[in-house]
């Protein structure tokens, strides 16, 4: 019978060297295995939920809170509560009040606004600008003298400044009240006895 030797075998016998030769260095198979390109870690994110990123949307104006507060219904069925951003109207109750809420209605009760949307306020409510046929409606309710340039969240915005500024030397609005001006900030604070004395 014959016998056939390994091949490893035959060539140490044939004196073609040491078993070094046969196989890679532990060290090179190692070199190689690291400069294989390991594959790219992923870069899909969570989408953020649309209300807390800058954004817009439109939407008909199904209700009209305020002055300065308004409900959108959007094309998803969805009714999304906007505070307009960087103004503050009169309050309910106090005088010009109900006038700024009254222009918000004729203005854009029931029509299809553009919310441009910056964030939401502590209420929950998508802080935006408002804006129907190309016109911001957040500034508009300014240069009517119904609503305050909202310095505290709205301190770079020059166009509102320029707006109130106007509106108080053509003594629009509420500028022109006998009673003199009281910002909502303020009016928010006083007793209901301060604020009969403003009725």
């Amino acid at each position: 019978m014959k016998t056939t030797l390994p091949i490893t075998v035959l060539l140490l016998l044939s004196g073609c060297g040491d078993l070094e030769h046969l196989t890679e260095p532990q060290s090179q198979i190692q070199e190689i295995s690291s400069a294989t390109p390991s594959p790219e870690p992923s870069t899909a994110t969570t989408e953020q939920p649309a209300a807390t990123v800058p954004g817009e949307f439109t939407g008909k104006v199904v209700k009209v809170v305020d002055g300065d507060t308004i409900d959108v219904l959007t094309g998803d069925k969805e009714t999304i509560r906007i505070r307009l951003n960087g103004i503050d109207c009169p309050e309910r109750g106090q005088p010009y009040g109900n006038n700024a809420t009254e222009f918000l209605r004729e203005t854009i009760g029931g029509q299809t606004a553009r919310i441009v949307q910056h964030d939401k306020d502590r209420y929950g409510r998508t802080i935006g600008d408002i804006y129907h046929d190309g016109t911001l409606i957040n500034l508009s309710l300014v240069k009517a003298g119904l609503a305050w340039h909202y310095v505290k969240y709205a301190p770079d915005d020059t166009a509102l400044r320029e707006a109130e500024q106007q509106a108080r030397e053509m003594r629009s609005g509420l500028w022109g009240s006998s009673h003199g001006a009281i910002a909502p900030w303020d009016w928010r604070k006083m007793s209901k006895d301060e604020r009969d004395e403003f009725r």
